[in-house]
């Protein structure tokens, strides 16, 4: 149970950094102050963003792999 959650987590790991991403380049897309090729203008730190949705979608996989896991066994009893 706790190494399938390990593995949802790594792969989690991958996803948030990309979802991420793609927020970050919609957000690039539609605001008009980060059009500018002055880095000044827009405010998205990307690495930070990135990072932290790194954390975010191991935790959200991770945690998520545990619940099903747990759902799975108390109903099968």
């Amino acid at each position: 149970m706790l190494r399938l959650a390990l593995y949802w987590g790594i792969l989690g790991l991958a996803a948030g950094p990309i979802a991420i991403y793609c927020l970050i380049l919609l957000a690039l897309y539609l605001d008009p102050a980060c059009r500018a090729a002055d880095a000044n203008t827009c405010s998205l730190d990307a690495g930070l963003n990135l990072v932290l949705g790194a954390v975010g979608g191991f935790v959200l996989f991770f945690a998520g792999s545990l619940l099903r896991s747990a759902l799975r066994r108390t109903g099968s009893e």
